[in-house]
């Protein structure tokens, strides 16, 4: 149970500090993180879902807040061989965002590295 309260504390912590300086969700970063993931930094929308574990349609509302970002940050396609598909690319703008986000994440786990989760 401790150590579920003090994950409970890092992820509000993260989610935080993301929406502070982005106004991003977690989520939002979720998917900015599988993306960034990918060789082409590129994914069918289904494959999105399972990865944040979202509903295609919670997705696809997710996705068009961050086409419609101050920079959008992730662009939407078809794909040419399957009409049906859709895909996913993260921006330019996209990965500059993601690697800012990162590297406040990592002066976060930094305060939570001596955290002792037997308390």
């Amino acid at each position: 149970m401790r150590f579920t309260s003090q994950y409970r504390r890092l992820e509000q912590k993260i989610e935080g500090r993301i929406h502070d300086r982005t106004g991003l969700c977690l989520n939002d970063f979720y998917l900015l993180y599988y993306l960034c993931e990918e060789p082409e930094h590129t994914m069918r929308i289904q494959d999105a879902c399972r990865c944040v574990q979202m509903s295609q349609s919670a997705l696809s509302r997710l996705v068009k807040r961050l086409e419609e970002y101050d920079k959008p940050v992730i662009s939407r396609s078809i794909c040419l061989e399957d009409k049906r598909a859709v895909y996913i690319t993260l921006t330019e703008s996209g990965k500059e965002l993601y690697e800012s986000i990162i590297k406040d994440m990592a002066d976060i786990l930094l305060e939570f590295k001596e955290v002792d989760f037997r308390k």
